[in-house]
């Protein structure tokens, strides 16, 4: 039975799936630096417009885009695997 339970804790895989939700502040903080600059103030109306796509002069909560966040996890024989997999297929070193 244990070596079962390691065979199916070796074949498993861990999606999670966050909302990061909708914000302003992030919209308008273009270099993502935690602050608002008089630039990217001045930069408002014009990047707000965009999402106006319906040209009603307003925003609501359905305008603005979602964020998601994505992480897979795969059980580690498995992530070593597929690392050395996409680093021999790329040549580069694969995401963790």
């Amino acid at each position: 039975m244990q070596e079962l339970q390691k065979r199916v804790t070796a074949g498993s895989v861990t999606l999670s799936i966050t909302d990061q939700s909708r914000g302003l502040f992030d919209l308008l903080d273009t270099d993502r630096d935690g602050r608002l600059s008089v630039r990217e103030l001045r930069q408002a109306p014009k990047l707000l417009k965009q999402f106006d796509r319906t040209n009603k002069g307003y925003l609501t909560r359905d305008d603005l885009p979602r964020t998601y966040r994505m992480e897979c996890v795969a059980a580690r024989g498995q992530l070593e695997t597929a690392a050395a997999s996409r680093r021999s297929r790329s040549g580069t070193p694969a995401l963790r």
